[in-house]
């Protein structure tokens, strides 16, 4: 492949990222999230129960680090610590209620612009562009990017 098709979809790829994700400041409203600590609550939303080392592992930052943005999102009533039950010096991090109804809000708030944008496109459009980004995730090897996953309650079958 030339360099110039890789400049352009790697432009094109980041349009579209920041297309479906606006930044926290549009997109969450008033809650005052950044970046990073919406990051924490996708990866918590998947992969609950995690220690603080575990956590500063997957984002790759250092424990410090996580722990600042951590201690933010606990004020916020977003995430709880709980103690682990095996080791008191490892301390667990998972999703509140409030934590889990904001990331189900997000959801909603997504898939809507999300239909809303595609809403424009023809189905067979609509079907050619499933089969390319299903495409693109096979090329990826459809790595773990610790997204949110679609909520099953709420899909259609």
């Amino acid at each position: 492949m030339d360099t110039v098709s890789v400049e352009r979809i790697e432009i094109l790829l980041g349009q579209m990222m920041k297309a479906l994700h606006p930044p926290p400041s549009r997109k969450l409203g008033l809650h005052n999230i950044t970046f990073a600590q919406m990051r924490i609550i996708w990866i918590l939303t998947n992969q609950s129960n995690l220690s603080m080392s575990q956590l500063a592992d997957i984002i790759g930052v250092s424990r410090a680090t996580i722990s600042s943005i951590v201690d933010r999102l606990v004020k916020s009533k977003f995430v709880s610590r709980i103690e682990d039950e095996k080791d008191r010096r490892i301390t667990r991090l998972c999703l509140s209620s409030s934590g889990k109804k904001f990331i189900q809000t997000q959801n909603r708030l997504r898939r809507k612009r999300l239909a809303k944008l595609l809403g424009n496109l023809s189905l067979k459009k609509q079907k050619e562009l499933i089969v390319h980004l299903e495409e693109l995730n096979k090329l990826l090897g459809s790595p773990n990017w610790n997204c949110v996953q679609p909520d099953k309650s709420t899909q259609r079958t």
